[in-house]
Order: C-alpha cells, then sequence, then structure tokens
C-alpha cells in the first residue's frame, strides 16, 4: 500500500500503467478523499501536464455531475490528485451490467446523461465514457463522471471538430469517428456512442462487440450493427427503449440524438410509463431533440424566378437551340449557388452539366477554365465500359482530327480517352491561337449529343482570358451547333477590371444570339427573415426582429448574412436555451433561441469579417495507430504470400481487406477474357465470404434492380489505374447521376487497383452504407500496401491454378482411357456370360428346327410346358406339328412355309397345342432364319411362350368391356330421359320468369319473387347440364364445335356478368390484358364461356372480401406480331389466369378439388352445387388442348390457370349489336305470323305470351299433323316446332313440309329438351333450319327470329355502353403487365422524365387500351411531377399481383 504523508490509503481502487487510485483519509481535513496518483513511469512531459490540464478542468467545472477536485499536490515522486469521496463506486466494481431491472436502469441512465449534459454546455467532450468512469453511490443516487484525463474543451470559434490525432479511450466504447480511420470529426456526439454502448452493457451485462482483436473491434464500431439488445436481456425489453440506444449507437453523428436534453427527455418518457401503467408504448424518438448548435440551412431563399427562367432555357436546349445566359451581381450575392441548383433537375433529364471556375492568378493562362470543365466530362466518359470508351475515342478523333495534342497539355484526362497522339512534324506557330481556337469548338461539338444537351457553367468570368472569352463567343454565334447551353457568372461592379469581357459582352449584344442576362440583387428582408426563421427553428414573427437588425447590417447578401450570423452565435450574443421547469410545466416542452438586440447593434459588421478564420478545412487524421496498422499488413502480407489456393486465397483477401479498410461490404474484381468479374464478395451482414463466382459486372440483381457494384466508378478505376475515395456518393457530384448511386443510394465507397509491375490484375471495391466518409487517405495507404501483395499473390495463384488444372485434366484424361477399356472388356465378359446362362435357364421354350433333314431340338422348358419329359419327346419336327388344334393347323402351317419362301417378313405365330393331359394351351411361337446362302433358309431358332393365362386374361376384358358399354348405354339413355323429363317442366317455369321479368307493372316485391324463381330453375338446369356434360366427357362424346370468335366481344360479355357478381359482393374485379390480344381466334365459344364463368363465379363465390384479377396474355409474341403484320392466322398460345384473396385451400383440399361430386370448401359456402364444376371444367380444358393448374394458400386466396393454343388473327368481319335483347318492344315493318307446334299446352303458351307483345301473330298445333294443316290454312311466315309429339313427330312434319314447294323455303326452328348432338342432327338432316333447347332462353329465341325473319328491333331505351364511368368501374383503367411497369418504375426512380413520357406514348400507340395509363402519366410529366408519378406507378404495380 502506497504512504503518502497527510494522506491515509485504504483501498486501491484502480491501476493502470501510468496511474493508482485509492480509497483514503485527508488527514487535515478530516474527510475521506480518492487519491489519483501518477506513477514515475508516467511522469513523462506529456502525462505530467495532461495530468496538470485534468486537474484545472475539473476544477473550473464545479458541477453536480462531476466529482469534484480539492487539490494538486507533490508527494517526491508522485504528483497526487486530491478527489472527493461521495461514498460512490464505478459501475464496474458495483457489477451492475445485467443485473439491474427497468426502472433502475432508466433512473440510472437519466442520471449518467443529466451529468453528461452538464459537461456539454461547458463545450468538453469527455471522450472515455465508460462504466469503470461512472460512479455510483447507491444508498444516495447521485451518479458523477470522473476520468477527464483525455477530455478536449471545444473553442467558441469551432465547436464542430477535433482531429483525432490518436487513439484515446476505451477501444470496446469508441464512437467510429473517435477511431481515427474516418474521415470525419469528433464532436460531443462521440459521447452519445460511448453512452449507448454502456446502456448495452448495464441492460444486457455484454458489450454490443466482443473481440480480443482490436482491429476486429475497430471495424465493428465503423461498419457492423449491432444486434437488438433485447435478444440479450433477461426481461422483455420493451422495442423504444432498444430504439433509443440504438439511435445512440448510430455509425454516423447526425444520426445520433443531437443533444443530452433529447436523451433525457426520452428516457424520462420510458420511466414515467413504466411506472404508472407499467409498460412502455411506443412514441417518436428525439421529439425534444434539439441541437443547441447553430445551423444555417444550406438552401436558396428568394432565387425561384431566376431558378426557372435557368430551367426553361434547358429546356429549349432539349429541343435542339443553343443558348447563353449572362447572371452576374456582386460578390457573395449567390451565383454559383443558383447555377449549381439547376445540376440535378439537368441530369435527371439526360443532360449533363460541366463547370470551371476562372482564377484571379492564373488570367495568363489560356482556356484555363473550359478546360477544366472539359476535363470533367473526359472524367465522365472514364466511367464508361470499354466499348462506350472506344466509340468517344473514334468520335472525338474524327472531330478533332490530328490536332488532338494540342488539347491533351490542357485537359490531362483527354489522353485516356484518346491515347497518346504526336504532333504533327511542322507546326505554324502563327496559326496557333486559331488552330487551338478550332480544336477546341471540334472537341466541344463532339462532346454534344441530341439525347444528352450539354451544359457548361463558367464562374468568375471577370478574370476569364480572351482566348475563352473568344471561344465562347465563336461558339454561340455557330449556327451549326445545338443542344449547347453555355452560363457564364460573373461580378458586373468588377467588368471594368477585364476589357475583354466588357468587350465580348458589347459584341455578343449586338449580334443575334445575344442571350439573356440574370442580375442577382441581394435578399429581400422577407427572405431573409425565413433564412433565419428555419435556421434557428422558430416562427417567422419571433424572428422578425433578429432579421431586421442583421438585414440592416448586411444590406440582405447572402453570404455576409450567414457570416454574420455565425459571428453572433460563436460571440455568445446568439444562445439556445434549454426549456425551465417552469416551461416545462406550462407546456413548453422545447427550448429556444435568445438573443440581446442591443449588443448586436452595438457590433461593427467588419469585426467578423476581419476575426473570420481562412480556410477552416477538415484536417486529415492521423492515427496513432499505425504501427498497429503496419503490424497488421505484415502479417496480412505473410499470409497471403504463403496461399497458392485460388479460393482459399480469394476468402483471405477479402476478410482481411474488410476489417483494415471498415468496409460494410466489399468485392473482388477481375479480369477473364476481356471482361470484368465479381469472384469474390465479402459482407457483414451476413457476416460471409463468397469466392469464384464470376458474375459479370453489369449484371443486374432481380432483388435491388440495380448491379453489384458501381459500374461507372469500376470503369473509371480500369481505364485510369487510380484509387478512388468517395465520402458521400450522392453528395459528389462527379457521381451523383449514374444509376446505380440514384437508385442503391450508397454512403462511402473505396475503389483500389490491384497492380503488379504495372499490369492491373484486378480492382478491389468496397462500400460502407451506414456513414459517410469512412474511408480516408490512410486506409488507402494501408490498402495500397495490402493490395501489392495480393496482385502479387493473385498471379501466382492463377498460374498454380492453370498448372493444376492441366495436370488434372491430363490425369482425369488418362483414367478416363483406363476406365473406357476396363468398362469394354466387362461388357464382353458379361455378354458371353448372359448368352450362355439365357440358353440354359430361359423360362421360355427353345427350339431349333433343321428345315433339310427335318429334324429339331426342344429345350427342357418347351417339353415341360406340354406336360412331357426329354424321353417322351422324339427329335423330329413331327412332334410341333402333331400337338397343333386341328382348328389351327392349316394356317399355321401356311403361315411357316409363306415364311420359309419369304412372303413373310417375320416368323410370328399364335396356335394351341394341346397338353399331355388333353387339354389345349395357347402359344406365341416366334423365330428367325438362318440362310445357309443367299435367298435360301436352311434353318429356323424360335422360341414359344405359354399365353394361355393373357389369353384368359384378354376374354375377361372383352366381356367386362361389352358389359361397360351396355351399362354406359343404360347410363346414357338414363340421363337423356332424366334431362328430357326435368327440362320439359323447367320451359314453363323459366319461361314465364323470364316473360314476368319483362314486366314493367310488377311490384318490387313480385320481381324480387320472381327472381328467386328464375335463380332457382336455373340452378337446377345448370345441375342438369353439368351432370349430362359429365356423363359426355366420360363417355367420349363431348363435342367441340371450333369457330372463329371476336376475343374482345366474348371476353366483354364474360366480364360483365362476373364484374356484376363481384360488385354486389363489394370486391373488386380487375380485367388486366397482360399484352396485346389478337382480334379474333378459332375455339369453341360455349365451352370456353363455360370454364370462363365456373372459374370466376368460383372466385366470386369463395372470396368475401379484396379483389379478383382476371389476367390474360400472349406467351409467343413474336407469333402474334407476325399475325398482325401478315393478316393469316396462326397458332398462338394465350395463358389465362383467374386470382382472388378468397378463403384458399389447403395441400389435402387440392387433391381433391378435381374429383366429380367433390366440395372442399366449409358447409357455409356449400349452398349451391354440386361440386361438378371444376372437375367440368379440367376435363373441358383438356378437351380444347390445354391443363388447369392451381396454386393456394388458406386465408390467402388461390390462382387458376391455363393455357389454350388457338388460331388467331386480326381479321373480323360481323358487327355485333350492341342493344340489349330485354329493351325490345317490337320490330320494324308487316307484321309476321308464326305457328308453334308442341304437344304441351304449357310450352305454347309461353310462346304465345312472349311473342304476342312483340307484334307477331302466335298461331298454335298439338302434333305434326296438325302443323301441316294449319301451315296450309295461315301460309305462317315461320314454323316453331317440338321434335317428340304423338300422331305425328317434328321430324316426319318437317320432312313432308320441305316435300311441298311452296314451303320449302319457310324456316323451321326445332324445340327439344333431348339436348344431345344427335338431336339436333336429326333435326338437321330432316329438313329444320335451326335448333332451340328447352327451357327455351328469350334472348337466344329473338336472336334466332332476327337471323331468319330479318328483323329490325324496336327498343324501349337507348343502347348502353359496356363500361361504366371511371370512379364506379375498375375495368376502365387497363394496367400494363408487371414486366412493363418495372422498366417505368427505374425511369422514374432515375428521374428520366423525357425517357419516361417517350415510353407510355408508345404504349399508347401500341395498345389503345393503354391509353388512359399513358395519359394519366403523361399529365404529371408535364409539370414534372416526379412524386406523384412514382405514387401512381407505385398503387398500379400492387394492383397488377
Amino acid at each position: 500500500m502506497l504512504t503518502l504523508s497527510g494522506f491515509g490509503t485504504t483501498t486501491l481502487l484502480y491501476s493502470s500503467p501510468t496511474s493508482l487510485v485509492y480509497r483514503g483519509y485527508w488527514v487535515d481535513h478530516e474527510q475521506p478523499v480518492v487519491l489519483k496518483v501518477l506513477r514515475e513511469q508516467g511522469h513523462n512531459p506529456k502525462q505530467l501536464a495532461r495530468f496538470q490540464r485534468e486537474y484545472e478542468l475539473i476544477q473550473s467545472l464545479n458541477l453536480p455531475g462531476v466529482v469534484k477536485v480539492y487539490g494538486l499536490e507533490h508527494h517526491h515522486p508522485h504528483p497526487i490528485m486530491i478527489l472527493e469521496d461521495f461514498g460512490g463506486e464505478s459501475l464496474t466494481k458495483l457489477g451492475s451490467a445485467g443485473q439491474l431491472n427497468l426502472i433502475e436502469f432508466l433512473q440510472l441512465a437519466i442520471a449518467i446523461t443529466k451529468s453528461l449534459g452538464q459537461i456539454h454546455g461547458f463545450n468538453i467532450i469527455h471522450k472515455d465514457i465508460n462504466p469503470s468512469n461512472i460512479i455510483l453511490n447507491p444508498q444516495t443516487g447521485i451518479v458523477k463522471l470522473i476520468d477527464f484525463g483525455i477530455a478536449s474543451v471545444l473553442s467558441q470559434e469551432n465547436l464542430t471538430f477535433i482531429s483525432p490525432n490518436t487513439l484515446e479511450g476505451t477501444l470496446a466504447y469508441l464512437s467510429p469517428e473517435q477511431t481515427g480511420r474516418m474521415n470525419r470529426p469528433i464532436d460531443y456526439r462521440s459521447d452519445f456512442y460511448a453512452l449507448g454502448v454502456t446502456l448495452y452493457e448495464l441492460l444486457t451485462g455484454r458489450l454490443p462487440f466482443q473481440s480480443d482483436d482490436p482491429l476486429e473491434l475497430v471495424h465493428s464500431h465503423i461498419a457492423k450493427t449491432p444486434i437488438s439488445p433485447r435478444h440479450y436481456t433477461a426481461f422483455s425489453l420493451p422495442d423504444i427503449l432498444s430504439g433509443i440506444i440504438l439511435k445512440l449507437m448510430a455509425k454516423n453523428a447526425e444520426d445520433r440524438y443531437q443533444s443530452a436534453y433529447g436523451i433525457k427527455s426520452d428516457l424520462e418518457q420510458c420511466l414515467e410509463q413504466i411506472k404508472t401503467q407499467g409498460d412502455i408504448e411506443p412514441f417518436l424518438l428525439g421529439s425534444q431533440d434539439l441541437s443547441d448548435k447553430l445551423q444555417i440551412p444550406e438552401k436558396l431563399y428568394g432565387r425561384e424566378h431566376h431558378l426557372q427562367t435557368l430551367l426553361k432555357a434547358f429546356e429549349r436546349v432539349s429541343q435542339g437551340n443553343r443558348e447563353l445566359i449572362w447572371v452576374s451581381g456582386y460578390s457573395g450575392v449567390g451565383k454559383s449557388a443558383l447555377v449549381r441548383e439547376i445540376h440535378k433537375p439537368v441530369t435527371a433529364k439526360r443532360g449533363i452539366f460541366i463547370s470551371g471556375k476562372f482564377d484571379q492568378y492564373k488570367r495568363n493562362i489560356p482556356y484555363f477554365a473550359i478546360a477544366q470543365a472539359l476535363n470533367e466530362f473526359c472524367h465522365q466518359i472514364l466511367t464508361e465500359r470499354k466499348e462506350i470508351l472506344e466509340q468517344w475515342k473514334q468520335k472525338i478523333l474524327a472531330f478533332v482530327e490530328n490536332k488532338g495534342h494540342l488539347l491533351i497539355d490542357v485537359i490531362p484526362h483527354l489522353e485516356r480517352v484518346i491515347g497518346k497522339t504526336s504532333a504533327p512534324k511542322s507546326l505554324d506557330l502563327q496559326a496557333t491561337p486559331n488552330c487551338f481556337l478550332w480544336t477546341f469548338k471540334k472537341l466541344i461539338q463532339a462532346l454534344i449529343q441530341p439525347q444528352h444537351p450539354l451544359v457548361i457553367f463558367l464562374d468568375d468570368l471577370q478574370w476569364a482570358d480572351w482566348a475563352s472569352l473568344n471561344l465562347i463567343k465563336t461558339l454561340i454565334q455557330d449556327e451549326t451547333i445545338q443542344y449547347l447551353m453555355i452560363i457564364g457568372a460573373y461580378r458586373h461592379h468588377e467588368l471594368n477590371l477585364n476589357p475583354p469581357l466588357k468587350s465580348i459582352l458589347e459584341v455578343i449584344k449586338e449580334s443575334q444570339d445575344k442571350g439573356f442576362k440574370i442580375i442577382l440583387n441581394n435578399l429581400s428582408l422577407s427572405d431573409v427573415n425565413h433564412l433565419i426563421a428555419e435556421g434557428l427553428n422558430c416562427s417567422l414573427e419571433i424572428s422578425q426582429s433578429l432579421a431586421n437588425l442583421v438585414y440592416q447590417k448586411t444590406q440582405g447578401n447572402p453570404f455576409f448574412t450567414k457570416e454574420f450570423l455565425k459571428s453572433l452565435y460563436t460571440e455568445g450574443l446568439l444562445q439556445f436555451q434549454y426549456p425551465t421547469q417552469l416551461s416545462w410545466i406550462q407546456g413548453n416542452h422545447k427550448g429556444n433561441w435568445t438573443w440581446n438586440l442591443e449588443q448586436i447593434q452595438a457590433k461593427n459588421i467588419t469585426n467578423y469579417c476581419n476575426n473570420r478564420p481562412k480556410n477552416l478545412q477538415k484536417p486529415d487524421n492521423i492515427n496513432s495507430s499505425n504501427s498497429l496498422d503496419i503490424a497488421s499488413i505484415f502479417k496480412a502480407s505473410q499470409a497471403l504470400s504463403r496461399e497458392i489456393s485460388i479460393e482459399h486465397l480469394l476468402t483471405k483477401i477479402m476478410k482481411i481487406v474488410l476489417e483494415n479498410a471498415g468496409a460494410e461490404r466489399g468485392y473482388l474484381i477481375l479480369e477473364s477474357d476481356e471482361h470484368w468479374f465479381i469472384q469474390a464478395s465479402v459482407t457483414t451482414v451476413p457476416d460471409q465470404v463468397q469466392v469464384l463466382q464470376k458474375i459479370p459486372i453489369e449484371w443486374i440483381n432481380p432483388h435491388t434492380n440495380t448491379p453489384e457494384v458501381c459500374n461507372a466508378i469500376v470503369n473509371y478505376v480500369i481505364h485510369t489505374q487510380e484509387s478512388l475515395v468517395i465520402h458521400d456518393a450522392t453528395e459528389e457530384n462527379k457521381f451523383t447521376s449514374d444509376d446505380y448511386i440514384l437508385l442503391y443510394q450508397p454512403k462511402s465507397i473505396l475503389c483500389v487497383p490491384l497492380l503488379n509491375q504495372g499490369k492491373l490484375m484486378g480492382i478491389l471495391y468496397l462500400e460502407n452504407n451506414l456513414m459517410a466518409g469512412a474511408f480516408t487517405s490512410e486506409r488507402l495507404e494501408i490498402l495500397n500496401l495490402l493490395s501489392s501483395q495480393a496482385a502479387i499473390s493473385i498471379e501466382n495463384a492463377r498460374l498454380y491454378q492453370t498448372l493444376e488444372e492441366k495436370v488434372t485434366e491430363r490425369t482425369q484424361a488418362l483414367q478416363q482411357e483406363i476406365l473406357e477399356r476396363k468398362r469394354i472388356e466387362q461388357a464382353l465378359r458379361e455378354s458371353q456370360e448372359r448368352f450362355e446362362l439365357a440358353m440354359r435357364g430361359a423360362n421360355d421354350g427353345l427350339w431349333d428346327w433343321n428345315i433339310i433333314t427335318g429334324e429339331a431340338y426342344y429345350s427342357p422348358r418347351y417339353q415341360e410346358m406340354l406336360g412331357y419329359t426329354e424321353e417322351e419327346f422324339s427329335s423330329k419336327i413331327d412332334e410341333f406339328i402333331y400337338r397343333i388344334h386341328p382348328e389351327d393347323r392349316d394356317s399355321v402351317l401356311n403361315q411357316v412355309y409363306k415364311y420359309i419362301y419369304r412372303k413373310y417378313s417375320h416368323y410370328e405365330i399364335i396356335l394351341r397345342m394341346r397338353h399331355k393331359q388333353g387339354h389345349y394351351i395357347w402359344i406365341l411361337s416366334r423365330g428367325i432364319g438362318l440362310p445357309e446362302r443367299p435367298h435360301k433358309m436352311t434353318r429356323i431358332v424360335g422360341i414359344n411362350i405359354d399365353i394361355t393365362e393373357r389369353k384368359k386374361v384378354e376374354e375377361a376384358l372383352k366381356e367386362a368391356k361389352e358389359d361397360a358399354e351396355a351399362a354406359s348405354h343404360a347410363k346414357s339413355e338414363f340421363l337423356a330421359n332424366m334431362s328430357h323429363e326435368l327440362r320439359t317442366p323447367l320451359n314453363g317455369i323459366l319461361g314465364y320468369t323470364q316473360i314476368l321479368k319483362r314486366s314493367t307493372t310488377l311490384s318490387e316485391k313480385e320481381q324480387a319473387g320472381i327472381q328467386i324463381i328464375h335463380q332457382c330453375g336455373t340452378h337446377l338446369l345448370t345441375l342438369i347440364n353439368d351432370i349430362l356434360d359429365l356423363s359426355k366427357i366420360e363417355a367420349g362424346k363431348l363435342d367441340i364445335s371450333v369457330q372463329p370468335i371476336n376475343l374482345e366481344t366474348f371476353l366483354k360479355d364474360v366480364i360483365e356478368i362476373c364484374a356484376i357478381k363481384a360488385k354486389q359482393k363489394g370486391l373488386t374485379f380487375i380485367y388486366m390484358p397482360l399484352s396485346p390480344l389478337p382480334t379474333v381466334v378459332e375455339v369453341d365459344e360455349k365451352r370456353l364461356r363455360q370454364i370462363l364463368i365456373n372459374l370466376l363465379g368460383n372466385a366470386v363465390k369463395f372470396t368475401d372480401s379484396g379483389k379478383l384479377t382476371f389476367s390474360l396474355k400472349v406467351i409467343d409474341k413474336e407469333k402474334l406480331t407476325t399475325s398482325l403484320c401478315t393478316h393469316h392466322p396462326i397458332d398462338t398460345t394465350l395463358k389465362f389466369q383467374i386470382e382472388d384473396t378468397g378463403i384458399g385451400m389447403n395441400p389435402e383440399q387440392l387433391e381433391r378439388i378435381f374429383l366429380p361430386f367433390e366440395q372442399v370448401a366449409e358447409m357455409s359456402y356449400r349452398a349451391e352445387g354440386t361440386g361438378l364444376g371444376l372437375a367440368i371444367t379440367q376435363r373441358l380444358i383438356k378437351h380444347l388442348g390445354g391443363d388447369l393448374f392451381v396454386e393456394s394458400n388458406p386465408g390467402k386466396g388461390s390462382k387458376f390457370w391455363f393455357e389454350l393454343t388457338l388460331p388467331a388473327s386480326t381479321q373480323w368481319q360481323p358487327i355485333p349489336d350492341g342493344n340489349s335483347l330485354s329493351s325490345i318492344v317490337g320490330f320494324r315493318g308487316k307484321k309476321f305470323k308464326i305457328l308453334v307446334v308442341d304437344d304441351k299446352p304449357e310450352n305454347r303458351l309461353v310462346l304465345v305470351d312472349l311473342l304476342q307483345p312483340l307484334g307477331f301473330e302466335v298461331l298454335e298445333a298439338s302434333n305434326g299433323q296438325e302443323g301441316l294443316e294449319q301451315l296450309e290454312i295461315t301460309q305462317a311466315n315461320l314454323v316453331i316446332a317440338d321434335l317428340l309429339m304423338p300422331i305425328m313427330d317434328g321430324f316426319e312434319m318437317t320432312r313432308r313440309i320441305r316435300s311441298l314447294p311452296k314451303f320449302n323455303n319457310i324456316p323451321v326452328i326445332a324445340t327439344s329438351a333431348s339436348v344431345y348432338e344427335w338431336d339436333r342432327q336429326q333435326s338437321h338432316d330432316a329438313g329444320c333450319n335451326d335448333f332451340l333447347p328447352k327451357p327455351l332462353q328469350v334472348e337466344d329465341l329473338l336472336h334466332k327470329l332476327k337471323t331468319w325473319l330479318k328483323l329490325e328491333w324496336e327498343y324501349d331505351r337507348p343502347q348502353e355502353t359496356w363500361l361504366p364511368p371511371l370512379s364506379e368501374n375498375p375495368l376502365t383503367l387497363v394496367i400494363p403487365s408487371p414486366e412493363i411497369l418495372d422498366n417505368l418504375v427505374k425511369l422514374a426512380k432515375r428521374g428520366r422524365v423525357l425517357e419516361l413520357e417517350e415510353e407510355v406514348m408508345k404504349l399508347k400507340a401500341f395498345d389503345p387500351r393503354w391509353s388512359l395509363f399513358a395519359d394519366r402519366i403523361k399529365s404529371m410529366t408535364q409539370e414534372f411531377q416526379l412524386t406523384q408519378i412514382k405514387e401512381f406507378l407505385n398503387q398500379c404495380t400492387i394492383n397488377s399481383f
């Protein structure tokens, strides 16, 4: 224990290499104290100065949240700091981590935050917040901070950053910017990160990032997202509390809390909720988080009109114009800021914006600013792939001819585009200025493209040289130049300092292309007030008094206004005041800014100009951990140099690079066959390395719709072989317009070439999207050391891999030869053995007949088959002939002789042979002839097979088939009779419901009753038809009648029926053609309608809410295009799909849905139907040449689809009648007589009551004989006849009518309750013109009367249109396919407004059904409403699924 005069030491609290901390007793003052003693090894000047500084800093604070210091004494050889002892212990020593309940934790967290806020209020950054430096008295709850040894004091002049020159603090708690590996400063928000780590540890008992490797810890702070603390707490941690801790630990300081007050407010709200209601409900984090640091908005004020002027000028340039704009004003008025505001709109419309700035001290350099701008353009070209770069090279050389060498010295990047060029042997010095002018002009002409208008911004023209001004004049007066916009900015009050500029302005002013001027004045008082109100986050009324005074001092100059406000802040004349306890009680939860007008009034405006710091640039980070880095790099290089496996090498490279660079993800890109591929990738989430992927860098990831890397950046590094460090890719103008940057919005990017002796071996591409400024120049130096070794190792590994592949290839070839030889030998052995086994053990009877000698060999099995032994069988052919059944013998011998004499091509005979026991067995005898010489057969070898059992089975099958056919015939006859008997009464029921539905005199209740009767009757008819259809299908007698139909009209009818049903249930019905459709297809219209109505009806039936979508598209679009062009029918495959959001089905139900009479839904959905619908639908689709498929999820819905290949064309002649038959009230012209012949009075009465009101004269007869007599008497114009009647049926009556010359042409329409195709054909053969099935459908009847009597109907209301108004009809807006929508969304996200408008107009021209869709987007592109366009396309995309 250390002995000190005047002090008694009791306990060692803490020990480090430089200091010791004891708990002791101060004898003279009779009080407990804590003594911090500097060890002897800490006595170097730097440590002594830090010790003294710490003492002075704590002494100056005197804050309740900071431990008090009583004195600094020297007890040789130890300096001692005497600190208060308030009875506390460090949180580390107390073991608080993971042991606190929620209330205890919140109380402690609030106390720590309060103490931290106190020191921040004195502009002090602690830089080492961790549980060891937080002291708690458990009895009193007092919390104080200790150890200010590395704390920093921020001056009022510079409150934003401190350079992390040394790696200070406790590594596990360091903020990303404190590691020294980022291009980011340290400020008070670094303490918030350490506070977040501390709170994480207190809650969970563990650190968010755990590792013994310092390099891995540093990488985790920079590039890894911590796992939510709720996964590690012993209790259920509310999400809002996890959110607070993770917000504190955000990688970007801007994303953390901005004030200790904001943290404390959120923690206090959590504590209040947990105390009062036992839980914490979600709330908006940081609502009270106002920074007390002044942040002046970086936006333009009062320049809206001028900005629109520039944008309209660019629109004219986009149409092929040439524009010159002069922007003038005093210094600081915002000329440059105004012009740069158009950069994003210009690039969004695929324009190219380049800029250059003239320099007061480089006025002797010709074309200085123009060369800057063109160098920037060359930089953009270098971001293109090799093929595009070559195109640019050829184009530029074609324009500048052999004078490219003149430009390379002033435009360095140009050489990388066009290559080295040599100067001509003789150069006319007198012509050089004109030559330069001509060459610059031709280069600019080469760069201009109609699809990419060029904008050149030249700043500070008051310092421009004569050559540059002359080039501007030449360009703007050249009538051949289009798509060019030149913007020149200058200080008009310094115009006299540059006579050439004044002269050029005068010349251009007198010319035809004089351009126009924008003169910028100072901001108005209102603009200044808006700037101040937004900067101070207050109302315009509150800021008005300050604005008046600032405007008086600065006269509204934007630059002077902002600098004056900064000076007020740094001098304490503009201060942020946090809310007091009283204001909190009164409801004012937020602080506010305060100022002293009298003091500001007394301030001289020149003071801040004179005292304003010069060149306040952020210093580069110089990290004292370089020694650690060098050691790591040395170890890494050794590891890489020893690795020769390409797979293992790439894995090591990626892991080493990721940690050393602080990247979140990385890619190694290597060249193969003159193309660049991603060969390795590494990510932190998930933590994995993938190698040998060989992904082209241009490949688009379908999940993100972006390439894996920014191609522009990779191409630039490939072409220049220079490293790129990008601190914020979305803000740095070189790449902001790249598609990858626009879509993916990355932050930090580092791209490094891997060079070995000047040869490019590969590219390292790294990203950190958690924070900006993650990569520094120091990191780049470290990676350059690594990349050299990586390049060498990759080349060595590739050579080894090539050698290994050749050795493997040759080894495999030799092995294959050996295997093939062994396989052939084995096959020969097996073939020989198989033949021998077959001869010995074949179960069939073998025989060999010598035709010349009559000798025959019969195998044992042959003899056994007939019940004999070898001894009982002679070796003569007679044994075979003798045993043939007498009825078969002549036929068998005849076939044998014909085979011998080559009249039969093969020997195969079925015969009966007598068994030893007297019965006959069936034998199949097969053989092959063996000729002794050509055309002479001397021997036949063959086998006999016992097929007796097979014959028995065949006989049984034959009998079963006959029985089945008889049963099927009986079933068909029964179904036909049943159908006829049921249809007959239904004819009366449905006939009168249709008549009564046309009545206008019935009440609503009566109409409802009629509708119920009609629905019930129709349902019964549907059941009858379904049973008949299934019967026909099973019997193979379903008739398919293919004829051309107008597809659009057909679909309209189907959709109209189903959309009404959907609307009645409150469902959204969407019809979505996904491609242009043929006008005409050849198909069985009735069966296709039956299929679609079944599927759509099911979708409506089993969907209670949501939507159902009917989509249709052409699969083989090329064939359809051919058909559209040639107008010839061609087979086209159509995909029909019906998708709903209904009840769905499980896998067990899906297995049964196509079985007849199966209903898999709940009982509540079985009110109607027999379970035949899907069974019939599936079989009908098969008959039409397709298959029905289904996908379904319970509770989510079902999707049915099928494909049909149908002949299609664009030709269609008939024009459908748009009027509804239900509105017919009569017909024009003479009155017609109609003879109705039917033995059932009720059937005749239906037709009488239906036709008489329409103006027909209806005559009746009860059988065919009466019908003939009535026809003779009445001379009727048309006959409607039943087929089955007593005395004389309809068939015979029609035949007799056709035999009478005067009635030969009268139309006869057959009607019958028998609806089989046989009945229709029989009626047609008898002479009937048409057929109407019973029950009669009114619309079918009227349609046939119109056809045969050439009627022109009269209607009681005008024609109805198919589609109702847009607000009520979901079918009006036809949405393109998801593929088309995806392309349009990409254009909208990239801001490519003109391309977007062009694309939708192409859609409209291609298919008029997309007109409304296209017009809506065009209306928004005209107003540049990108947000509205994106929302509209997103909604369309949602509806398309």
